[in-house]
């Protein structure tokens, strides 16, 4: 995942100097973080200064100088178009007038991060106990699966499933007796998971919408699958992964259940 973090600038020369050195270069869980400051309007001598100061973070900072003022939400939409080849990528707009500094950046991104993976954790654990999953394992990265909000979002899951949090998951799966299948984007070596027998037993291995599985995960894995998307969308939330694959399951194995039941009779 890309971070945008959009800086919407009309004569700033006292807060943007500050600001810019205290950015952060990385943040948890994301990727690549990005900077981009949009002059919006300001007069001549504050856009030669704003040249000037972005100068020595132009590796990291673009300056984008409208010839007119365009207001907030003209300037959101220029960020828009910026980052939209990158799907993933998410703009977070600073403030300078109320001296927002770039350390805010990282804690309110990391705890929209956490509130979302909540959201995303509790949606899973309940998709889990509906298709009848009875063994849940998650490594120390995920979110604490008995939080109130996965509880709330998990419905109920948590007392039908046995969950082991704080898990080596990579040598969980080098121990694991059945197949281990690592769910990857679409553009990754792998076979289409509607092509792989899933009536044996199987690990599914679904990694974080930031970064997705570890490189160590997927090489100790035993098969790598995606799920194929005619659409232009390169990637499925953690959740919507999960339903999808574990509901192929279920109908893999309701029909060999269902020919051994005519089998029998």
């Amino acid at each position: 995942m890309k971070v945008i973090i959009q800086i919407p600038c009309l004569n700033e020369e006292e807060n943007l100097p500050a600001t810019l050195a205290d950015l952060p270069t990385e943040i948890e869980g994301v990727d690549t973080v990005e900077t981009l400051v949009i002059d919006d309007g300001s007069d001549g001598l504050s856009r030669d200064y704003l040249a000037m100061v972005i100068k020595p973070h132009r590796d990291r900072v673009t300056l984008m100088q409208p010839r007119e003022r365009r207001g907030q939400l003209a300037n959101t939409v220029l960020a828009v178009r910026h980052v939209c080849a990158d799907p993933e990528a998410v703009i977070v707009t600073l403030d300078l007038d109320d001296a927002l500094l770039g350390r805010d950046v990282a804690r309110r991104i990391l705890a929209a991060h956490r509130n979302g993976a909540d959201v995303t954790v509790g949606s899973m654990l309940r998709t889990a106990a509906a298709a009848g999953i009875g063994h849940v394992v998650m490594s120390k990265g995920c979110a604490f699966a008995w939080s109130p909000k996965v509880l709330r979002a998990g419905q109920g899951a948590h007392f039908s499933l046995n969950i082991n949090e704080g898990v080596d998951v990579v040598s969980f799966v080098e121990s694991f007796k059945g197949q281990s299948l690592a769910m990857l984007p679409a553009a990754r070596r792998s076979e289409p998971l509607y092509s792989l027998d899933l009536t044996t037993p199987t690990a599914f291995l679904i990694g974080n919408e930031g970064s997705g599985l570890s490189a160590a995960l997927i090489d100790a894995s035993s098969r790598r699958a995606t799920i194929p998307m005619p659409g232009v969308a390169e990637s499925l939330n953690a959740a919507a992964c999960a339903a999808i694959v574990l509901f192929e399951m279920v109908r893999q194995r309701s029909y060999v259940q269902d020919q051994q039941g005519r089998a029998d009779s």
